[in-house]
């Protein structure tokens, strides 16, 4: 217990399944226009030949869509014409590249509508779609392995060449003829290694069909074939059926060496292969498969092989079991069982990451479950070997209800391992808990952190400020206090969910006071610091950012002056220009040029770093887009109502509602002002803005928002500038 405790406090985390970590538009999210692409992003890179993305229109309508590839881990749309108004379906079936297990689950957003179904990351039933049949053959075909394996591993440790099954045999004839007897049991286990490997060829193409949503040579390509996952399937099937090849052949030594490479197989196509420290991992599972292979698989070849002939024994026949048979397995059941026991819990350690997901997840459950059969089996193996046994070997004249005991407890032994392996087999159906997937599931139950990390339940004093950056794929957030001429500041390591996550967070040139939580650490700055610089150590790469924290403590006031003032001279613009660069991941962004002309037309391009994805019109009710290389427009509706350019023009200020003047400077005669501020959204959560204002004009010159997965920068300019925005021929 002890050891356990100590590997679960330090675990690194298991990666397993690809999970929705980020989205654009966001979940919930109601969006004034159609947008122009749609895009999600997963915990790690997918499959993406059975991968998809699917946009589910008001009515139960599919809209027509084209799929961009962007990066590893990400899948957009674009959609072929504008988006009517209403609330829009996103359903997403990932297929991990890392593991090649699937997830599926959906999210709602809004098109000039209110999202009535505000959910982040839904996931599907692991067991629907048929599921819990692939459980069932999952299980169908371990059990086969489990007992098979150990057949084999004990004919090799136990047996001889030329009598594979003479270890479950002994060397009289008492219990009948040796060899003929040997033969036999030694043909049931050849059948169960066909019956394995015919039950693991059912279960792959069970498993792509359900991956790829049918099964073609296209499928089974992709999935087999694609990453070493699949390789692993194919390594455990092939190696498999040459370990059955060669028991048919009397081979136990090249039989069991075969099955042991099965098992490596059977390894890379699960969860270890995705964890982290991977060899550790792989390794250990190896070791844990391995061992109670040869455990649990030579129980059952005992009570297969004994418990239905005992009532026609007699007593000395039943006591050469106990005395040969049983001991002799038992001087390997019993290290093989310490084996379990230590692989197991490193295995655990290394996939739940904590020991709260052992009952906040089910994967955690699932694990509890399945150590419960095992330490059931270890209590019921010492109650028949260590406390009945050697009391029936003392006695002279037997014990029939001693007896009958002993050998009950041994044929219950068959039916907890079949426990076991169910629990193992639905194992696969969930996702080992890892920072984003349990970043995703936490955020499926409940937007909001933990208690010890309330600070960002927006309840901002007036002499604090918060900001936020973007830091590779996370976010650092600084609270920052007046205090006594210096500043107190807290920084925040967040998540693509915006929960507090272990994430490395280094001041430069501070030393830092202490932590405060889960990826919270505290400093104090002179009172005259501006800038303070972080690096964040994420996902094998280091990320440098900066936060001002400078500033005025009194000027709060002001500062929402100031926003309306400007809110207010947007709103009168007749023309302005819009340059955003938008990004979720550290990758190439999407850019997106808007002209806009008052009162009713807008028109932008959307790129893709440098390349030119699509174009759009809007002229009051009317849409026309039309995709990169295409020379036609697509004319749709855009709604009952004109488009507005005002409601563009001042959308900023109403996540402003927390706002601190950060600065106020005057350069080239032109007075300007830098304000943060903070919001929390429904469906979003806590969204960071900085603004630059133009006060001799009062003008929005700069906006930088950072929210979950959505890190935006906009730089207006062209104000009132001439514009023909005009239905395209």
């Amino acid at each position: 217990m002890l050891a356990g405790l100590s590997l679960l406090a330090g675990a690194p985390a298991a990666g397993a399944h690809a999970i929705l970590v980020r989205s654009s538009p966001l979940p919930g999210q109601e969006l004034a226009a159609s947008p122009p692409t749609i895009s999600a992003t997963f915990s790690e890179p997918v499959n993406r030949a059975l991968s998809s993305l699917t946009l589910i229109g008001p009515g139960g309508r599919t809209p027509p869509t084209r799929r961009l590839t962007i990066g590893a881990e990400t899948l957009e749309l674009v959609a072929s014409r504008r988006l009517a108004r209403g609330v829009y379906a996103i359903r997403w079936h990932s297929v991990s590249a890392v593991d090649g297990h699937e997830l599926d689950g959906a999210y709602y957003f809004g098109v000039g509508a209110y999202a009535t179904t505000r959910t982040t990351s839904s996931l599907g039933d692991p067991l629907g779609r048929g599921g819990w049949l692939r459980v069932s053959l999952r299980v169908l075909a371990d059990a086969a392995l489990v007992a098979f394996c150990g057949g084999v591993f004990c004919a090799a440790l136990l047996g001889s060449p030329t009598q594979p099954a003479g270890w479950l045999v002994p060397e009289t004839d008492a219990l009948g003829p040796p060899a003929a007897e040997r033969r036999l049991l030694w043909r049931r286990v050849v059948a169960v290694g066909a019956l394995a490997v015919a039950a693991d060829a059912t279960r792959t193409l069970a498993d792509a069909a359900n991956a790829g949503n049918g099964l073609d040579g296209a499928t089974l390509h992709a999935y087999l074939l694609s990453n070493l996952t699949g390789v692993g399937r194919l390594i455990e099937l092939g190696a498999l059926a040459a370990s059955a090849l060669f028991a048919a052949r009397r081979l136990p030594w090249s039989s069991a060496v075969a099955a042991l490479v099965a098992l490596v197989g059977l390894t890379l196509a699960g969860h270890a292969n995705s964890a982290s420290p991977r060899g550790v991992a792989i390794a250990s599972d190896l070791v844990h498969l391995a061992a109670g292979s040869l455990w649990l698989g030579g129980i059952v070849q005992i009570a297969w092989a004994w418990l239905p002939r005992l009532r026609g024994l007699d007593l000395g026949r039943r006591r050469l079991l106990l005395e040969r048979v049983l001991p002799r397995f038992g001087r390997l059941a019993l290290p093989a069982f310490a084996t379990v026991l230590v692989a197991g819990v490193v295995n655990a350690a290394i996939e739940l990451g904590s020991l709260s997901a052992l009952w906040n997840t089910g994967y955690g459950v699932v694990l509890l479950v399945k150590a419960a059969f095992v330490g059931t089996i270890a209590l019921v193996s010492y109650g028949h070997a260590l406390r009945l046994r050697p009391r029936l070997l003392r006695s002279t004249e037997g014990e029939r209800r001693a007896e009958r005991l002993h050998w009950r407890l041994l044929g219950g032994e068959p039916l907890l391992a079949l426990g076991v392996v169910g629990a193992a087999g639905l194992l696969v159906a969930y996702a080992a808990p890892n920072r984003s997937g349990a970043a995703a599931e936490a955020a499926s139950h409940a937007r909001g952190l933990p208690a010890t990390a309330r600070p960002l339940a927006l309840a901002l004093a007036a002499d604090q400020m918060t900001v936020a950056e973007e830091a590779g794929p996370d976010i650092v957030a600084a609270w920052v206090t007046h205090a006594g001429g210096r500043l107190s500041v807290q920084v925040h390591a967040l998540n693509v969910s915006e929960d507090p996550a272990a994430i490395p967070v280094r001041i430069r040139g501070v030393a830092i006071g202490g932590r405060c939580g889960l990826g919270c650490y505290r400093t104090t700055l002179p009172g005259g610091t501006r800038t303070l610089t972080l690096s964040v150590h994420a996902k094998g790469t280091t990320w440098t950012t900066r936060l001002p924290v400078h500033f005025d403590s009194d000027g709060n006031a002001l500062a929402q002056a100031l926003v309306s003032r400007v809110s207010a001279g947007q709103v009168q613009l007749r023309s302005a220009a819009v340059h955003e660069s938008l990004r979720g991941t550290p990758t190439v962004p999407d850019v997106t040029v808007y002209r806009i002309q008052a009162p009713d037309r807008f028109a932008y391009e959307l790129s893709h770093g440098t390349t030119l994805v699509a174009d759009t019109i809007i002229v009051g009710t009317g849409e026309w887009t039309r995709a990169a290389g295409q020379r036609s427009w697509q004319y749709a509706s855009y709604g009952t109502q004109p488009w507005s350019a005002a409601s563009y023009f001042s959308w900023w200020g109403d996540y402003a509602t927390l706002p601190r003047l950060l600065d106020v400077f005057r350069s080239g005669g032109t007075r300007y002002a830098d304000v943060a501020t903070l919001a929390q959204v429904d469906g979003l959560g806590p969204v960071w803005l900085r603004l630059r204002f133009d006060l001799t004009h009062d003008l929005l010159l700069r906006l930088r928002m950072i929210t979950a997965g959505h890190f935006m920068s906009q730089a207006w300019s062209g104000f009132d500038a001439p514009q023909r925005i005009v239905p395209p021929r």
